[in-house]
C-alpha cells in the first residue's frame, strides 16, 4: 500500500508488519465469507425445491443509513457502494422517518445516538407504522457506546441486530444481505416463538467488534491501524478522506464540549462526548476512547467541575491521535483540507441537494411548515423547523442555517422578537431573515425592519415569488461572503489575515478579562525560506507556505486562530491557555514542521523559530502581546533552529538592542556607509608583505558596540548578508584592479564567503559579471569558506565549489581548528590554502595542547599539498614558533595594523619586484568585524 510514509528503518518495519497483519485479517474475513457462501449454497439448494429465491443472489439493496458522524457515514457508504448497493444517508431520526415516507428501503442501519430523535425512538415509530402495513423492515443498530445492556435494549426496542463499531466490512455485508433476503421470514429473523434464535438470524444477531492481533505494538502506541485499514479495505483515497474528516470533526466536537462546559449544559456535553467516542473508536485509539468515555460519564453524572478538569486530557489525546493519523497517511501538504464530505454528498444525495442551502422555517402552524418543507425539499434545500420564536433560537444555534423564514405572529415569542434575538447571536448579524406576514399591515412591516428583517414576504405564500426571492437572497449572501472572506483572509493560504486576527485577539482579551483566563500569542517564521524562494522559485515558496499552513491548522483547536501576517510569518492565538498547554501545541508544531515537504520541484526541509507571550503576565493589550511574542521569537532565532522561547523581560532589553542594530545595519548598507581597511599578511621567514586582509569598519555606534560574532550573526539572520557580500565583492575587486599595473607582478585576491550567498543559484553568474566589470583574471581571485560552514554539510558545498573551480578561481579554508574540524573533507575539496584560527594561535607556545595541535595541522596540511597561514599573531614568540614549524605566512597585530585602501599602493611599491603575491583577504562574516 502507498499510504505508508517513508520513515526510519524501525518505522518501516513496524508499518510493514501492520500492513501484513491487515492483509492477513482481510484474507481471514474473505475466507469466512467464502465458507458462509458455501453454507448458503447448501441452504439455497434446499430452498430451490420450495421455489424460494437464493440468499446468495447478491441483489442490489436500497439501504437507509441514519448516522450523524461524518466519518462513520463515509465508511458505511463506501462499504455498501462497493457491493453495488444504493444508499441514502440522513443524519437524525426524524430525517429517517421522512425518508421512509418518501421511498421504500430494504434495510435501515440506525445509529443509536442521534440528534433530534434517537435511534430507539425512531425504531419505535417505524414499528408502530408497520402495524398497519404488515411489513417488517430490518433495522440494524450501530453504536460505539457498547455498554452492558445496550444490546438487549436495542433488540427489545424492535431492532433486528446489533453492530458495534468499528465496522467490520465483511460482517456488515453478510448481515444486511441475510437480513434483507426475501427468504427469511420477518418474525423468524428475530426469534422463534419459544425465544430461541433461528440459525440464520442467530448467527447475525450480533457482530463482535473487530479484534485484530496486536501486531507487536506497545500498549503506549496512540492507535491501532488494523481496524481502520480493514474498514476502508485498503483504499488509500478513502483512508485519506476518513482521516481528514475526523481531523475536522474532532475540532468541532471538542469545541462543542468546551462550550457545553462553559454553558453548564451536561446533556449537550454527554451527546458531544458520545459523538467523539464513536469517532475515535474507528481507529482503535484506546486512550482517546477512554478519555471520551470518561467525559461522557461526567456529563451523565452532571459533574461539570470534573469535566472542566478532564478537558485538557481529552484534548491532548484527541490532538495526539490527529497528529498520529496525519503521519500514518501519506501527507498531501495542501493548505485547504480535501472536502471528502463533498464526495460523500455527491454519492449519497440527488444532484439537486449538492451545495444546498439550509433553511429554517419558523411557524406555529404545523400544516404550513409541512407544506413549505415539501416544496423547499423538492427544490433541493435542506430544511429545519421550529414552532415558535424560542425554539427558533435553539435550532439556529444548533444548525447554523443559511436563511430563516419567520412567521411574524406566533405565541410565546413572536417573529419580531425572535429576529432581534437571532441578530445578537454569533453570525446572526449577516443572516438573511425573511418575515412572513400580511403586506397590507404597514405597522407590522415597520416593526419587521426595525427588528432587523432582511425582507418581508406576503402570506399566503406565492411559490414562484418565494423561489425567486430565495435565489436572490442566496446569491447576494454568497457574494457578500466572498467579499468578506477576501477582506479577512490571506489569498494564498486561506488563513485569517492580520485584520481578522486582531479582531479575534481583541475578543479573546475581552473574554479573558471577564473570566480571568490566560491567552497566548505565538509568533513563528521559517528559517531559510528566502533561500528556497531564490533557489527553487516563488511557486515552490507558495507551495511550501500552503503546506505549512495546513500543518499548523491540524494542531489548532477549533477555538484557536492560525493567521498569516505576510511572507513566512504566522501567528497563533490560543484561548484559555496555560504555559503547559502552549508548550504542548508548540512541540507538536515543531515536530510537524521539521518533517520534509513534498513540492512539485522536489523535497525540502525547513526549521522554524517560535516565540510566545501570555496575557496578562507579558502584556495586557494587543500591541504589547504581539511585540513580546515577536521579541521571544527573535531570541529563539538567535539560539539556533527549531527553538521555542517564552517572552522574558530579562532579555528583552538586549534583544531590543539587536533589533535596533539590525535597522541600523540595513540603513548603513543601503547608504553604503561602511568602509574597508586592509591589514597586511607577511611571509613568516622574510617578514615581507605577501597578503592583505580586508576589514569592514562601521561609523555607527550601535554597530560598533556589538561583538564581531554578534554582528556577523545579525547579518545572517536578518537576510542582509547576501546583498552585502555582493557589494563587498565588487568593492574589493575594484580596489585590487586599481592596484594592478603593467609594471607590477600579478597578485591574488582572497575573500571569505558566507554560506548563504555561496548557495544562491545565481552566485557564479554574479561573480563572473563582477570579474568582467573589474577586469580581474579569475585565476587571481581566491575565495575562502569557513571551516565551520564546510563541516556542517561538505556534500552540499562540493558541487558549488567545483563550479567555482571550473570558473578559474582559487579556493581556501579559513578559521581552521575551531569546533569539530577535520582534515578528511579537505581531500575532496579543491582548495589550495588553509588558515589556522586565531583561537589556537593565541596560546602558543605556552599551551602544550594548542602547540601540538598547530604543529599537527601544519604537518598534515603540507602532506596534502596546502600552504598555511596563521591568523592572530600578537607576539614574537608566536612568530618564531610558526616559522620553525614551516608555516608560510602570518597575520595579526604584531606584524601590521590595518590601513586604508589608498595606503595599500604604497605598501605594494615597497616590496621587491622579484615576484610574489598580494592576497587581499576579506573575512566577513565569520571573523574580523573590527571597530574603528
Amino acid at each position: 500500500m502507498r499510504v505508508f510514509q517513508k520513515a526510519s528503518r524501525k518505522q518501516r518495519g513496524f508499518l510493514s508488519t501492520v500492513k501484513q497483519s491487515a492483509d492477513s485479517l482481510l484474507g481471514l474475513l474473505n475466507d469466512i465469507r467464502r465458507k458462509s457462501n458455501v453454507e448458503a449454497r447448501h441452504l439455497d439448494n434446499a430452498k430451490v425445491e420450495t421455489g424460494q429465491p437464493s440468499a446468495s443472489d447478491h441483489r442490489s439493496l436500497h439501504v437507509l443509513v441514519a448516522e450523524d458522524n461524518r466519518v462513520n457515514r463515509l465508511l458505511t457508504l463506501k462499504i455498501l457502494e462497493r457491493r453495488g448497493h444504493r444508499v441514502v444517508v440522513v443524519n437524525d431520526g426524524k430525517a429517517a422517518l421522512r425518508a421512509l415516507e418518501k421511498d421504500t428501503f430494504d434495510l435501515v442501519l440506525m445509529d443509536v445516538q442521534l440528534p433530534e430523535m434517537g435511534g430507539l425512538a425512531a425504531t419505535a415509530a417505524i414499528r408502530e407504522q408497520e402495524q398497519s402495513t404488515g411489513r417488517h423492515l430490518p433495522i440494524v443498530a450501530m453504536t460505539a457506546h457498547a455498554m452492558q445492556g445496550d444490546r438487549e435494549r436495542c433488540l427489545d426496542g424492535g431492532m433486528d441486530a446489533y453492530l458495534p463499531r468499528p465496522i467490520d466490512a465483511e460482517g456488515l455485508i453478510q448481515m444486511i444481505e441475510a437480513l434483507a433476503a426475501p427468504s427469511v421470514d420477518a418474525d423468524a429473523s428475530r426469534r422463534d416463538d419459544d425465544g430461541s434464535q433461528t440459525p440464520a438470524a442467530g448467527a447475525l444477531r450480533e457482530t463482535k467488534p473487530h479484534a485484530p492481533d496486536n501486531v507487536g505494538m506497545e500498549p503506549r502506541e496512540i492507535f491501532d491501524p488494523a481496524p481502520i485499514l480493514a474498514s476502508v479495505e485498503g483504499d488509500e483515497e478513502v483512508l485519506r478522506q476518513v482521516v481528514e474528516l475526523f481531523s475536522e470533526d474532532a475540532q468541532a466536537v471538542l469545541s462543542q464540549i468546551r462550550d457545553a462546559i462553559e454553558r453548564q449544559d451536561p446533556e449537550r456535553l454527554t451527546v458531544a462526548a458520545l459523538s467523539l467516542q464513536g469517532a475515535v473508536t474507528n481507529f482503535g485509539a484506546q486512550r482517546a476512547v477512554d478519555a471520551a468515555r470518561k467525559m461522557e460519564s461526567l456529563g451523565r453524572h452532571k459533574d461539570l467541575d470534573g469535566a472542566r478538569a478532564g478537558l485538557g486530557w481529552l484534548e491532548d489525546e484527541v490532538n495526539r491521535l490527529r497528529h498520529a493519523l496525519s503521519e500514518f497517511v501519506t501527507p498531501s501538504d495542501r493548505c485547504v483540507p480535501t472536502d471528502a464530505e463533498s464526495v460523500f454528498r455527491k454519492r449519497a444525495m440527488t444532484p439537486g441537494d449538492q451545495e444546498s442551502s439550509r433553511i429554517l422555517i419558523v411557524d406555529d402552524d404545523q400544516d404550513t411548515r409541512r407544506l413549505m418543507r415539501h416544496e423547499l425539499e423538492r427544490d433541493g434545500y435542506l430544511v429545519e423547523e421550529a414552532a415558535d420564536g424560542g425554539s427558533a433560537i435553539d435550532v439556529y444555534q444548533r444548525t447554523s442555517p443559511d436563511i430563516v423564514l419567520m412567521d411574524a405572529h406566533m405565541p410565546d415569542m413572536d417573529g419580531f422578537t425572535a429576529c432581534s434575538e437571532i441578530r445578537k447571536q454569533s453570525g446572526g448579524t449577516t443572516l438573511p431573515i425573511l418575515i412572513m406576514m400580511s403586506l397590507d399591515d404597514g405597522e407590522s412591516i415597520a416593526d419587521a425592519f426595525h427588528a432587523g428583517a432582511t425582507d418581508c414576504l406576503s402570506k399566503p405564500l406565492h411559490w414562484a415569488v418565494l423561489r425567486h426571492r430565495l435565489r436572490r437572497v442566496i446569491e447576494a449572501g454568497r457574494a457578500q461572503k466572498r467579499i468578506d472572506h477576501l477582506a479577512h483572509h490571506d489569498a494564498l493560504t486561506g488563513l485569517p489575515n492580520r485584520l481578522l486576527f486582531l479582531d479575534r485577539l481583541q475578543q479573546a482579551l475581552a473574554r479573558a478579562r471577564r473570566y480571568k483566563e490566560m491567552v497566548a500569542v505565538v509568533n513563528l517564521d521559517l528559517n531559510g525560506f528566502k533561500q528556497i524562494n531564490d533557489t527553487m522559485g516563488h511557486e515552490a515558496g507558495d507551495q511550501l507556505l500552503m503546506g505549512v499552513a495546513r500543518r499548523l491548522v491540524t494542531f489548532a483547536r477549533d477555538s484557536d486562530t492560525v493567521a498569516r501576517f505576510g511572507g513566512d510569518e504566522f501567528v497563533l492565538l490560543i484561548g484559555t491557555a496555560s504555559d503547559r498547554g502552549v508548550g504542548v501545541v508548540v512541540r507538536h508544531i515543531l515536530d510537524a514542521l521539521s518533517k520534509p515537504f513534498r513540492l512539485q520541484q522536489g523535497v525540502v526541509s525547513i526549521t522554524t523559530s517560535i516565540g510566545a507571550a501570555l496575557y496578562p503576565t507579558d502584556g495586557t493589550d494587543m500591541q504589547s502581546l504581539l511585540t513580546q511574542a515577536d521579541t521571544a521569537k527573535y531570541r529563539a532565532k538567535r539560539q539556533g533552529r527549531n527553538v521555542f522561547q517564552f517572552f522574558s523581560r530579562d532579555t528583552a532589553a538586549r534583544i531590543s538592542t539587536y533589533q535596533t542594530a539590525e535597522s541600523t545595519l540595513r540603513a548603513a548598507l543601503e547608504g553604503g556607509e561602511c568602509s574597508i581597511r586592509y591589514r597586511p599578511v607577511v611571509d613568516s621567514t622574510t617578514t615581507e608583505i605577501v597578503a592583505a586582509e580586508a576589514i569592514v569598519s562601521w561609523p555607527q555606534p550601535e554597530l560598533a558596540a556589538l561583538p564581531a560574532t554578534a554582528l556577523a550573526s545579525l547579518a545572517e539572520t536578518s537576510g542582509l548578508i547576501t546583498t552585502f557580500q555582493a557589494g563587498l565583492l565588487a568593492r574589493v575587486c575594484a580596489d585590487i584592479s586599481e592596484w594592478q599595473r603593467p609594471d607590477r607582478p600579478p597578485f591574488r585576491v582572497a575573500l571569505s564567503l558566507s554560506a548563504r550567498p555561496l548557495m544562491q543559484s545565481d552566485f557564479v553568474d554574479m561573480l563572473r559579471r563582477i570579474l568582467t566589470e573589474t577586469g580581474l583574471d579569475p585565476g587571481l581571485l581566491e575565495l575562502d569558506l569557513s571551516d565551520a560552514t564546510l563541516m556542517q554539510n561538505p556534500a552540499q558545498y562540493l558541487p558549488r565549489l567545483g563550479a567555482l573551480k571550473a570558473l578559474g578561481v582559487r579556493l581556501a579554508v579559513s578559521d581552521f581548528g575551531t569546533g569539530c574540524s577535520s582534515l578528511s573533507y579537505l581531500r575532496r575539496c579543491p582548495i589550495e590554502r588553509l588558515k589556522i584560527a586565531p583561537s589556537l594561535i593565541g596560546h602558543i607556545p605556552d599551551d602544550e595542547d594548542d602547540s601540538a595541535i598547530v604543529t599537527t595541522i601544519i604537518g598534515m596540511a603540507h602532506n596534502l599539498g596546502l600552504r598555511v597561514v596563521a591568523d592572530g599573531v600578537t607576539a614574537e614568540k608566536q612568530l618564531k614558533f610558526l616559522r620553525e614549524r614551516g608555516c608560510e605566512a602570518v597575520q595579526g597585530d604584531y606584524v601590521g595594523r590595518a590601513v586604508r585602501a589608498g595606503d595599500v599602493t604604497r605598501l605594494i611599491a615597497q616590496r621587491e619586484t622579484r615576484g610574489g603575491a598580494v592576497i587581499v583577504q576579506c573575512t566577513l562574516p565569520y571573523s574580523a568585524w573590527t571597530r574603528h
